[in-house]
């Protein structure tokens, strides 16, 4: 996803934070035996993450370059959003929208 400033902590890390375009993520692993639900799978057609985002289709046509598992393709909704959504290597949804003026 083109996330290039990444910072670890711990030994074996155990938390991340991952920045791109001015955002940031935090992340943590899960205690073995422990497992996540993605949202989608208890509430139809959520994400777990949703990003507002300035060009949706320049970063549509990035993350098809770069292979990643589009979830739905680059549409203009009904409300005045151009978005697209993609699947984690752990079926988790994200999804992209950019408000259309």
């Amino acid at each position: 996803m083109g996330f290039t400033d990444q910072q670890t902590y711990g030994e074996p890390p155990y938390f991340a934070i991952i920045r791109r375009d001015g955002l940031a993520i935090m992340l943590s692993q899960l205690n073995v035996g422990q497992t996540v639900t993605p949202h989608w799978q208890v509430v139809e057609k959520m994400w777990n993450v949703y990003f507002w985002v300035d060009d949706a289709e320049a970063l549509y046509a990035e993350f098809q370059a770069s292979g990643a598992t589009i979830d739905y393709t680059l549409y203009t909704t009904p409300y005045g959003v151009k978005e697209f959504g993609i699947q984690d290597l752990e079926d988790n949804d994200i999804g992209f929208g950019q408000i259309l003026r």
